[in-house]
């Protein structure tokens, strides 16, 4: 009796899953199918399994500005295992695919684990989802997000300005201290300072990491970078993965030390009790979320969101510092123009005045050439070179059809560098954004189009700078032209810190500049070697870090930089302190 029972519960058994397979197949080939019967480039599979593979190599975001050149369409599609991936670096057909306005809940975040999903297990543990990863279709997404954005209003940036400028200044005088001889990697020196500016301004916690680059401080923001390095390093190489081998080891480490330091963190905040009804800091707002239901967020999913705003935060902000420094160092007319309006504010360390004044708020409004080389670098050398979307349904975009389950790569790098879209897109010219409406294009008549039926909704724009602001409808010739660069994203998930990295960029690299030249140490190997070493871990960053010498512009008897206790800490981390 057992030996006719066998094949039948075998065949109950194998019947759901060739189902499932057979439906999963069929979707597939449906999506290839859409795809391929339309006017979008294929590109062909370089390996039979992995397809192209762009996403296991360190250089994907070279692979991707290439081929967007090569087949000059602005868009084309690939083959990434059993995905169909949709390359776009249309500036128009970006824009419309962030503008979850003109398609609700058809696009939104992949929720495959090999895209945002990853750096999960290094946020909370268990893994939570948090700001980063979670579709803008969650509701709690939508709740923290709601919940946590007036820590970042223009009066509490006001507010927090002096802590920026303080740990600016504090950095300068860790640089004088290590003197022009001794190479510094300027990438993790500014991560630091950054990772500072997030603890005492966003949380109370005053880490020093900046005041010491050895320090137990600059351990806690070391603990992050190595953490988030190691998720994309696993993410290559599946050996790896392997249960208790000395990189499974190494990689459970890190993600353990980082875990420690932000659990710590969380802990400390929830030591000071109820935040108080006039706290405006980032601690307070996320300790006041609630989900659909009422109730604070669990203690875990504070945990994920405290630590993805110390990842998103530091690791993009510090990262455009140091490729804008460098920048700068490369193009010694860019550094002249620079220093000028630097001496011009009385921010330039000189002869006369080898202490140049702290920075102050109102100084932002007298560089508009550092915004300039700011955006520029920006423009060369974004640190999130592509962004992933997914089709959850079949979805228009202009003229084409994203079957369900496309994932859409938005290519950032692609599009700020194709000749379509600039003159001279390899230079580095700040210049070119002293023009007028520098960051639109002319649009094309499927844009205008697509405007002229928009009707008059309010819509979310972000400017050059990144500023996000709620908009009526523009004026015709605003409504013919696009956006050609998205240096803060946009859309419903355009970056939440954007006003804050617009304090620190111009801050921290004036500050430096003031009282610094840079010159790229010997054993980088020139420009050419750096922008080899150009690597995609989430971030574009420098895979062998930025080693520079740092040169005091006025050799000083003391420390450079002006006395730091003049740039005091916001209330909230002094009280913290």
């Amino acid at each position: 009796m057992v030996l006719y029972l066998l094949p039948i519960c075998a065949l109950l058994v194998a019947l759901p899953i060739c189902t499932l397979a057979g439906r999963a197949l069929a979707r597939i080939a449906r999506r290839r199918t859409i795809l391929s019967r339309q006017d979008i480039p294929y590109r062909p599979s370089t390996h039979w399994l992995l397809g192209d593979g762009d996403i296991f190599k360190a250089d994907v975001h070279r692979a991707g500005q290439e081929w967007s050149r090569k087949l000059d369409t602005g868009i084309y599609w690939r083959r990434m295992l059993h995905h169909s991936v949709v390359v776009i670096s249309d500036p128009e057909l970006a824009n419309q695919v962030l503008d979850r306005s003109r398609t609700p809940h058809q696009i939104d975040k992949p929720h495959e684990s090999m895209f945002y999903h990853v750096v999960d297990e290094t946020t909370a543990h268990p893994p939570q989802e948090n700001h980063l990863s979670a579709a803008t279709s969650d509701p709690l997404w939508r709740a923290v997000r709601k919940g946590t954005a007036p820590a970042f209003s223009p009066q509490n940036m006001r507010s927090a300005y002096p802590e920026v400028a303080r740990t600016a200044q504090v950095l300068a005088r860790t640089l004088a201290r290590t003197g022009p001889e001794q190479p510094v990697n300027i990438d993790v020196a500014v991560q630091c300072q950054t990772f500072d500016v997030i603890g005492s301004v966003g949380f109370g916690k005053v880490f020093n990491a900046a005041a010491d680059l050895a320090s137990e401080g600059a351990a806690s923001c070391h603990a992050v970078e190595q953490a988030a390095q190691s998720v994309v390093n696993n993410l290559r190489n599946p050996a790896n993965w392997v249960p208790f081998s000395k990189p499974w080891r190494e990689h459970r480490a890190k993600i353990s030390r980082v875990l420690t330091v932000m659990r710590n963190l969380l802990q400390e905040v929830h030591d000071r009790g109820a935040p108080d009804p006039r706290d405006e800091s980032l601690a307070a707002h996320l300790m006041r979320v609630r989900d659909p239901d009422g109730r604070l967020l669990a203690h875990a999913r504070q945990w994920s969101e405290l630590s993805i705003f110390f990842y998103a935060g530091m690791e993009t902000t510090a990262h455009t510092i140091a490729w804008c420094i460098y920048a700068i160092c490369q193009h010694p007319e860019v550094e002249a123009k620079v220093a000028a309006e630097l001496a011009a504010a009385g921010l330039l360390a000189t002869p006369e005045r080898p202490q140049p004044r702290c920075m102050e708020h109102a100084d932002l409004a007298r560089l508009p050439y550092l915004q300039c080389v700011i955006k520029e670098s920006i423009r060369l050398r974004p640190v999130l070179p592509i962004l992933f979307r997914r089709a959850m349904k079949d979805v228009q975009i202009g003229p084409f059809l994203f079957p369900e389950g496309t994932i859409l790569e938005l290519h950032t790098l692609a599009m700020n560098t194709h000749p379509k879209y600039w003159e001279r897109p390899d230079d580095f010219v700040p210049e070119r954004w002293l023009e007028r409406d520098a960051e639109y294009m002319q649009s094309t008549p499927m844009r205008a189009a697509d405007t002229r039926k928009s009707g008059s909704k309010i819509e979310i724009t972000v400017n050059a700078t990144g500023r996000q602001s709620m908009s009526p409808p523009a004026s015709p010739d605003k409504q013919d032209k696009v956006k050609r660069t998205l240096p803060f994203g946009s859309g419903a998930r355009a970056c939440i810190g954007m006003p804050l990295a617009q304090l620190i960029l111009p801050t921290t690299i004036a500050t430096l500049l003031g009282q610094f030249r840079f010159r790229l140490a010997d054993h980088m190997g020139g420009s050419e070697q750096v922008e080899a070493s150009q690597v995609w871990r989430i971030t574009m960053q420098p895979l062998h870090g930025l080693y520079m010498h740092c040169i005091p512009r006025v050799p000083a008897q003391a420390p450079a930089g002006p006395n730091v206790a003049h740039c005091a800490m916001p209330a909230a981390a002094s009280r913290a302190a």
